[in-house]
């Protein structure tokens, strides 16, 4: 699996695309933690995040997974953002450290890391 990530509108999908053209992209992944964590409190969305990410990216090995990253801004006022913010961390820790490589993407100019 091959996972990228970087910040809102940094051009992590056209990267993908241009890099890997015959792979699956998967370029949602933050909506689909944002749907699993909302009304959870910390601790349960911080496991059900790392346990989606983990299940995730075990049925997606030939994919590139694509998570925008939501810790490098101001930190939100309401709670629910917060937690938000918090899962969409953890999850990101758990696909980059399965990923057989990992791409950090800033205005469109992506750099591996991994």
């Amino acid at each position: 699996m091959i996972f990228v990530t970087g910040g809102k509108y940094e051009g992590e999908e056209e990267f993908s695309k241009t890099h890997w053209p015959s792979k699956k992209i998967i370029s949602d992944f933050d909506e689909k933690i944002k749907a699993l964590v909302k009304g959870l409190e910390p601790d349960e969305a911080e496991s059900a995040a790392k346990k989606l990410a983990m299940d995730f990216s075990d049925e997606n090995k030939d994919s590139v997974i694509i998570l925008t990253e939501a810790g490098c801004g101001i930190i939100p006022l309401s709670k629910d953002d917060r937690i938000f913010r918090e899962a969409v961390g953890r999850a990101g820790c758990v696909l980059a450290e399965k990923a057989d490589e990992v791409f950090l993407v800033t205005m469109g100019i992506g750099t591996k890391i991994k």
